[in-house]
């Protein structure tokens, strides 16, 4: 409340910042519960595979068809 009086937010848009933290905070949580429950022995990026490796893949597509903020 006190960041929004003193930047000059109106209502709606505190409002809606404050559902937009709520939301994220809790994808954020479901997310580490959900990989704490599933009790992986380890998380790797994909930054750590040795996809020269695999002489099939095709590096270029997996690198599109991957997002940035895909989880292995």
């Amino acid at each position: 409340m006190r960041h929004a009086s003193e930047n000059g937010i109106d209502y709606g848009e505190f409002l809606l910042e404050l559902t937009t933290t709520e939301l994220h905070t809790r994808t954020e949580n479901r997310l580490n519960r959900r990989l704490h429950e599933s009790k992986f022995p380890m998380i790797n990026p994909l930054e750590t595979f040795d996809l020269g490796a695999v002489t099939e893949l095709d590096l270029r597509l997996f690198h599109e068809l991957v997002p940035e903020d895909f989880i292995c």
